[in-house]
């Protein structure tokens, strides 16, 4: 019998716990992984070749960004986006990279893949 209470209290602390939890929102929308077309796409993309890595939130300046960073690559700007999707790109983008990458305030959001 008191294996079940056990059993029973640990299940009501689990369900506590998810009802707490945070859902993300970035871009004005919550859950952006499944919310912002672009991005459910190139993560669908990426996990459709196999390919692994993470998805972060940064906060720049009152301003959210995506970074879609795979596992085969080490450049950690490289996937940077913004909200609408538009890849930021080196040299035009240079300067705001490496502001967002030096004063931003990363969160990873998503994992995907291998």
């Amino acid at each position: 019998m008191r294996f079940i209470y056990c059993i029973l209290a640990a299940a009501l602390l689990v369900a506590a716990c998810k009802k707490d939890r945070k859902k993300t929102t970035a871009c004005n929308v919550e859950n952006p992984v499944a919310n912002l077309p672009w991005l459910k796409h190139a993560i669908d993309s990426f996990v459709s070749l196999k390919q692994g890595g993470s998805v972060t939130l940064v906060s720049y300046r009152g301003e959210d960004y995506i970074n879609i960073q795979q596992n085969i690559i080490s450049c950690w700007p490289c996937g940077l986006h913004t909200c609408a999707g538009k890849r930021l790109f080196y040299p035009g983008d240079s300067a705001l990279i490496s502001d967002i990458a030096r004063n931003g305030e990363p969160k990873v959001i998503h994992t995907f893949g291998e």
